[in-house]
């Protein structure tokens, strides 16, 4: 009881400050793992924490997330994390997405054995389909993949192993967003900053050096997400005014002109959407 209630006093400030500005909040974080709280064992840990969670923030989304997710018996319906969700939902639990880690955290001797299963495209695939079934959004929420190194070799493999996983990522009809975990070399959890042998530097699975210059994997997801991702089109009307275009879900900033005249508007394509919209000139 004093644990709930010192709980709710945090949901409750974390609501009167941020619910308004932060639109998505993960209400539960790897509850799979080991924990020093004697209430993160209690058996209606997770009902509890949605019911607060949804009575101070009944307007934003909720997510589950935890770190257990791409071993191999995750594809079936028998994985803790798999039945955690499935018995939440089954008691009401209000979950809006399905968050999902994704650290490549073995020391480089160990990297080609260790990963082997988790750089499989068909075992990725299958454990996103099955997650799936539940009919929520899917997000990456933390990733990291190591260079271990600043060798341009090993910079270049971390380059195409993230291409290859952005793209798997981003082509399934139930992700909606990834999320990279530490951004430079350098400034990561458990270690002195600058300290490339000791906790989560020694990785080395940032996007840019320490010196904050971009590397190879930086330079592949920008080109990924501002050029391949990306939709730039022109089009002249039928008689009847109408035109149309496929591209990306996104903003589209649109510019139309007639006569001497120009009309510009930002409009929003998203998924399960008309997707139809009225320039007027």
């Amino acid at each position: 009881d004093e644990h709930k209630a010192l709980l709710e006093k945090r949901f409750r400030e974390l609501s009167e400050r941020y619910a308004k500005d932060i639109p998505s909040w993960e209400v539960t974080n790897e509850t799979i793992q080991n924990c020093n709280s004697q209430f993160f064992y209690e058996d209606d840990f997770l009902e509890w924490s949605y019911r607060m969670a949804d009575r101070y923030f009944p307007t934003n989304r909720l997510i589950i997330n935890d770190y257990n997710i791409w071993f191999p018996e995750n594809y079936t319906n028998r994985h803790a994390y798999y039945m955690q969700i499935e018995r939440a939902l089954a008691k009401g639990a209000p979950i809006d997405a399905i968050g999902m880690q994704y650290h490549m955290f073995f020391p480089a001797e160990e990297e080609a054995e260790r990963t082997r299963l988790y750089y499989d495209p068909q075992h990725l695939t299958r454990i996103l389909n099955r997650y799936g079934r539940f009919g929520l959004p899917l997000q990456i929420t933390e990733v990291t993949v190591p260079a271990y190194t600043d060798r341009a070799e090993d910079e270049a493999l971390q380059a195409e192993l993230l291409t290859n996983l952005y793209t798997l990522w981003f082509s399934h009809e139930r992700m909606e967003q990834i999320v990279y975990w530490n951004l430079p070399d350098g400034y990561a959890a458990f270690a002195p900053q600058g300290d490339m042998t000791a906790g989560e530097n020694y990785y080395r699975g940032g996007l840019l050096r320490f010196d904050l210059t971009p590397k190879p994997a930086y330079e592949a997801l920008y080109d990924l997400i501002h050029v391949k991702w990306h939709t730039s089109a022109d089009r002249q009307t039928a008689a009847d005014g109408s035109a149309a275009f496929k591209g990306f879900y996104g903003d589209y900033d649109l510019t139309a002109e007639w006569n001497g005249r120009t009309v510009k508007k930002t409009v929003h394509l998203a998924k399960g959407r008309d997707n139809a919209f009225t320039l007027a000139l």
